[in-house]
C-alpha cells in the first residue's frame, strides 16, 4: 500500500510499561480512529520484566527460537541498579549462553547474599547471538526482578 504523508496522521505515544510506539492512521478519515482496518502500530523499543528465582539466577540461559532450534546469546551487558548506584557486567563471549554466570554460586550460596541480590534490579541489554557465520543484534531490553 502506498500513501503520502498528507494522507495520514501519526502520533507518538507510550504504553503502560513505557514502551514508545507510533500510531499511523491512513485514509480520508485519518483524524478519527474509527477506521481500525487502516490503523498501523510501529514499536521502536520494547522492555519486558522477567521474574527469576534468586537461587536459580546464575544458571539461567535465555534463548530465542528459530525453526524450533534454541539459539543462545553470545554477548550481553547487564546493568545492576542497587542503592542508587548503577554498575555493569559485560559478558563477551558467553560460554553456552550463560548470561548470568557472574552470579553462579556453584554449591556455596548464602541466604544473606540472596537477600542482597533481591534488592537490586538487573537490566539485560546489548544482546548478540550467532546464526551460522553471522552475528546479530537482538534489539530488546529486559528488566530482571529476583524473588
Amino acid at each position: 500500500m502506498y500513501s503520502k504523508d498528507s494522507d495520514s496522521t501519526s502520533m507518538i505515544s507510550y504504553d503502560n510499561e513505557g514502551n514508545q510506539y507510533t500510531v499511523i492512521v491512513f485514509g480520508q478519515d485519518s483524524c478519527s480512529l474509527r477506521r481500525m482496518d487502516k490503523l498501523n502500530y510501529h514499536l521502536y523499543s520494547f522492555i519486558d520484566t522477567i521474574k527469576i528465582n534468586v537461587k536459580e539466577f546464575g544458571l539461567q540461559r535465555p534463548f530465542i527460537k528459530s525453526k524450533n532450534k534454541k539459539i543462545y546469546f553470545c554477548s550481553s551487558k547487564i546493568d545492576v541498579i542497587k542503592n542508587d548506584t548503577i554498575s555493569s557486567v559485560k559478558h563477551d563471549p558467553i560460554p553456552d549462553g550463560r548470561v548470568f554466570s557472574f552470579w553462579d554460586d556453584g554449591y556455596l550460596a548464602k541466604e544473606a547474599d540472596y537477600n542482597s541480590r533481591k534488592k537490586a534490579k538487573y537490566i539485560l541489554k546489548d544482546l548478540y547471538y550467532r546464526k551460522g557465520d553471522a552475528t546479530y543484534f537482538f534489539d530488546r531490553t529486559f528488566v530482571i526482578v529476583l524473588y
